[in-house]
């Protein structure tokens, strides 16, 4: 049996309900609100030519820096 490797990542999946999101940026320790605010991206939808269309707007996250945070926090316990 292997042990599961807790990240950031992690968290913020486990709380993503489609899982339409991209993070640019290591994440395998606790992230900061600035450094996951410039990393973490929603999957909007695509273009006819199937590229995705990423949104960094902050007030629009699925998943906040907060949110995502205590889940880390909680996972790692």
């Amino acid at each position: 049996m292997t042990e599961q490797t807790i990240t950031f990542l992690s968290a913020v999946y486990d709380l993503h309900e489609t899982g339409m999101f991209m993070m640019s940026m290591p994440h395998n320790g606790r992230l900061t609100e600035e450094e996951y605010n410039e990393c973490y991206n929603e999957i909007t939808g695509t273009t006819e030519d199937g590229t995705v269309i990423l949104s960094n707007d902050v007030s629009g996250f699925t998943v906040t820096y907060a949110q995502a945070a205590a889940k880390y926090d909680e996972m790692v316990g």
